[in-house]
């Protein structure tokens, strides 16, 4: 079986499907098609079996993602999920508690999308007065979208107010700086992109405003470009 993702985590088993690999012959060449997908990793394993894993070689084909041309064909367009690399993937974070060790607030920013918090997957503050969580993209970014997963487990059943602030500030958590389009009530477990159009900033904040509540992400995912000291984006 092939895998293609941005998570590393498990060996990247996480990662979703390119193809399944029935029968190999040894010393066959085979192409696999992956039909436009994105990521970082590539995977290839023996699923539910213990055995010996052996390769002379393997070649990726594709392109650079940032550098891929705005007019996309539609059925990209379409995919539920932005197309691109996500720059938030094992970047700095915090949030305003931290309920259990496990629910630590890298969970957001590990590349595993599961929405079961008993599964090592989420982040989870306490009972706080507009919980927040933030991530320090570490340099200039022109953010175009962000796509985020709340916790989706047995545990959870109502839907919840999200809002998502981007800019320069660390004032206030981050909760001073612009806000990237409305604010969205998610259901558990489903993912929701906002669009950012383009909003510059360092620091991403995803908060649930004017409630006492828990904040509980399996996943943020940030995509846009980078913006160089001479001005110009990558």
């Amino acid at each position: 079986m092939i895998l293609v993702g941005d998570s590393s985590v498990n060996g990247g088993k996480f990662n979703p499907r390119c193809a399944t690999i029935s029968s190999l012959d040894p010393g066959r060449t085979e192409s696999f098609f992956c039909g436009s997908m994105n990521g970082r990793f590539v995977t290839v394993i023996i699923p539910e079996k213990k055995k010996f894993l052996t390769f002379c070689e393997v070649q990726v084909f594709g392109k650079l993602a940032p550098f891929l041309p705005h007019g996309l064909p539609k059925f990209i367009k379409d995919l539920d999920r932005p197309f691109g690399i996500n720059i938030a993937l094992g970047k700095s974070s915090y949030q305003s508690s931290t309920f259990h060790l496990l629910g630590s607030s890298d969970k957001a920013i590990d590349g595993n999308e599961i929405s079961d918090f008993y599964k090592n997957s989420c982040t989870h503050t306490n009972n706080d007065f507009e919980p927040w969580w933030m991530v320090d993209l570490t340099s200039e970014f022109i953010v175009d979208t962000i796509m985020i997963i709340p916790r989706g487990d047995r545990c959870v059943e109502m839907t919840a107010k999200y809002e998502i602030r981007i800019g320069y500030s660390k004032e206030n958590n981050g909760k001073s700086n612009p806000r990237c389009g409305d604010s969205a009530r998610i259901s558990p477990g489903q993912k929701h992109i906002f669009k950012c159009d383009g909003m510059q900033g360092r620091f991403i904040t995803v908060t649930m405003p004017e409630v006492k509540e828990f904040l509980s992400l399996c996943e943020v995912e940030v995509f846009g470009k980078q913006i160089t000291s001479s001005g110009k984006y990558f």
